[in-house]
């Protein structure tokens, strides 16, 4: 659970644990990120000193998707 960074490159050497929300908020507070995307088809990504570093090399799905967002929306925010 460490990225790291090389010539303002960063790349991510472990990835996150589990698969919740909560999780990826974990992970990105453990690698002092910020603004957590998430979106269909490429992988969770949070910014690190600006730069935009994946969480895990595989794309998340639209049903994993949609998943990580009803459970931090409720139906009257989606």
């Amino acid at each position: 659970r460490v990225a790291t960074g090389m010539k303002g490159l960063h790349y991510v050497l472990h990835a996150p644990q589990g698969d919740t929300y909560a999780d990826l908020l974990f992970t990105m507070i453990e690698r002092d990120g910020a603004d957590l995307f998430i979106s269909a088809g490429i992988p969770p990504s949070i910014k690190i000193d600006g730069l935009m570093t994946k969480l895990t090399d595989q794309p998340l799905s639209s049903n994993h998707t949609q998943m990580l967002v009803r459970s931090v929306l409720n139906d009257k925010q989606l």
